[in-house]
């Protein structure tokens, strides 16, 4: 699974030197992978020191964060003329 952490600067890479959109968007995707199991075990980390209320409340916030960053990103990528319009 870390080999995927290559992808992380591969994305930011491929944004700075302006290439086609889909490879942006796939490099970037790839390099989600590795960071949300680095993202749950942190999580988990910080639950392990903290209360069970104050794990409770890290695990609802923070567990469904890649789900939320995809949420709104890919419907911008898929539809770029409706993200312009809104802005």
């Amino acid at each position: 699974m870390n080999i995927f952490l290559v992808f992380v600067p591969v994305g930011l890479g491929t944004y700075v030197f302006d290439a086609h959109p889909i490879l942006i968007f796939l490099s970037n995707a790839l390099a989600v992978i590795p960071l949300s199991s680095l993202l749950t075990a942190a999580t988990e980390m910080l639950a392990s020191d903290a209360g069970d209320s104050t794990a409770a409340l890290l695990n609802m916030s923070l567990g469904n964060l890649v789900e939320f960053i995809l949420l709104y990103t890919v419907p911008s990528i898929a539809n770029p003329v409706n993200n312009v319009v809104a802005n």
